[in-house]
């Protein structure tokens, strides 16, 4: 039978099948066969069920010229640290927009997990903060860097790219053309929507986030 995804442009990230684990005290209790489908042992950056569409992103990323993977989520996102290690992998650049959606500030969540493992596969992070005034400042400085090393960026929502729904953000940012080249040929809209992870009202207790990016050296392999 053929494989359905053969006409997409796909970058191999996962690695093998992963494998089912049968739950047996929960099958009992549910009165059901219940198995659990164990993609942490996907094999990349820790694992996670993330990589199975990063393959198709940055597959057609790849294929249309991209050098660059921007995209959003949460300060502990799994999405951001697999994209990281995805472009890590294939030798991209990745800047991840990390906004602040639980009510958290102490240093092991602001620093350590996830955001750790972000800034050892080499992203760079822009904290963005609770409100939408720190979302669109955020986004008009990498906006800026981009324009400024000519990067040929994909841009792509935490959850999936090109969300019927959410259009107006990322229309412009699909096509892997250099970023003065897209802001000269496509106005900037006038609000952005925020992205699927990150809630409009978050509590502003405890210190924010510093606001300029964090980089490290990109981590190839």
């Amino acid at each position: 039978m053929a494989d359905p995804f053969d006409g997409f442009d796909r970058v191999p990230l996962v690695g093998g099948v992963t494998p089912l684990q049968a739950a047996p005290r929960l099958s009992a209790e549910l009165g059901a066969e219940v198995y659990l489908k164990r993609d942490d042992q996907s094999g990349l950056g820790l694992g996670g069920n993330k990589l199975r569409k990063l393959e198709f992103i940055l597959g057609d990323a790849v294929a249309s010229g991209c050098d660059t993977l921007v995209t959003f989520g949460a300060i502990q996102s799994n999405h951001a640290r697999q994209s990281a290690a995805a472009c890590a992998r294939l030798g991209l650049d990745c800047h991840l927009v990390l906004t602040e959606s639980v009510p958290r500030h102490d240093d092991l969540y602001n620093a350590g997990g996830n955001v750790l493992l972000d800034e050892l596969f080499g992203a760079t992070l822009w904290h963005a903060g609770s409100t939408e005034q720190g979302l669109q400042g955020a986004i008009g400085r990498l906006e800026q860097q981009l324009d400024r090393n000519g990067a040929r960026a994909r841009w792509t929502p935490a959850a999936a790219p090109g969300l019927s729904g959410h259009s107006a953000m990322w229309s412009r940012h699909t096509n892997c053309r250099p970023s003065a080249s897209s802001s000269a040929s496509n106005p900037r809209p006038s609000s952005w929507l925020r992205p699927p992870e990150a809630p409009r009202q978050v509590s502003s207790a405890g210190p924010s986030l510093p606001q300029e990016p964090v980089h490290r050296e990109p981590a190839h392999g």
